[in-house]
């Protein structure tokens, strides 16, 4: 006797996606500097997305939560892998500047703690040309509305590597999340909003001049690229990009993973 596969429909997800493109025409505009130069062509372009709710909104079957991982579940009406841990509140009771485990309380389940996935995003492309020769242009680009389980820290708590396991002059937000992860079972004070702004591109291109290329018979330029100069973030990881299960589905945390490299590039291009 054979076996016999059965497939069943489980679950609807409702995703809704919002687009919207916006672009700015150059305009020209002459501006006298001190060095006698004109500044060109200035132009920007911006684009924006807001990424799917990827919203759970029905399981068919009579199942509990489904489970990602400690951290993560698929539960009707919350985005899909929502972050889910005990919640809890602290105070410095005794005012000694140390939250002790006594003064962490803990809620009687676990609540909704965030999307594992941003929830809109946009990037911003502004290009400055002076005299036709030099160009600086740059790419922001914006993620928010997401959260992200900083395993790296909470790692490093639980095994009292980390300051705010001995010092006092820490944030007492940061010590209840060390005792809350390694006496309370909990991880919420480590799931981090990620929401960043990051410059993720900045050029500068030097156009040889028309008396030059007419010599040689062709056009030339330099650029310098530079990738991943700076984000702003509330994130305390190395950078809220990282995620050390690419692979998986929905599983997102950061854990001792590689951040995305800052790089500066030259080239020479001559046109034949």
């Amino acid at each position: 006797m054979g076996l016999i596969k059965k497939y069943t429909k489980l679950v609807v997800q409702f995703n809704t996606t919002i687009m919207i493109h916006v672009a700015c025409p150059p305009f020209k505009r002459l501006l006298f500097l001190s060095v006698g130069l004109f500044a060109g062509i200035c132009s920007a372009r911006a684009q924006a997305d807001s990424a799917d709710d990827h919203k759970l909104t029905e399981i068919y079957s009579p199942v509990p939560p489904i489970v990602v991982n400690t951290q993560q579940q698929h539960r009707v009406g919350f985005p899909l892998g929502s972050y889910f841990q005990r919640g809890y509140t602290f105070s410095d009771v005794n005012g000694d500047g140390i939250i002790a485990r006594s003064e962490i309380t803990l809620t009687p389940d676990v609540v909704y703690l965030g999307n594992p996935l941003p929830t809109h995003q946009f990037g911003f492309t502004p290009t400055l040309t002076l005299n036709k020769m030099f160009t600086i242009s740059a790419f922001f680009d914006h993620k928010g509305g997401y959260k992200l389980f900083n395993l790296t820290r909470r790692f490093r708590c639980t095994f009292f590597n980390c300051q705010e396991a001995y010092d006092k002059t820490t944030p007492f937000a940061d010590q209840a999340a060390a005792i809350a992860a390694s006496a309370l079972g909990t991880d919420a004070g480590y799931i981090e909003d990620a929401t960043f702004t990051k410059l993720r591109e900045l050029t500068f291109t030097l156009r040889a001049p028309e008396a030059v290329t007419r010599y040689f018979g062709h056009a030339m330029q330099l650029s310098i690229t530079g990738r991943n100069l700076h984000t702003w973030t509330n994130y305390t990881g190395f950078d809220p990009e990282t995620n050390s299960t690419p692979g998986a589905n929905f599983s997102t945390s950061d854990f001792l993973t590689l951040p995305p490299t800052r790089n500066w590039t030259a080239r020479v291009t001559v046109n034949f």
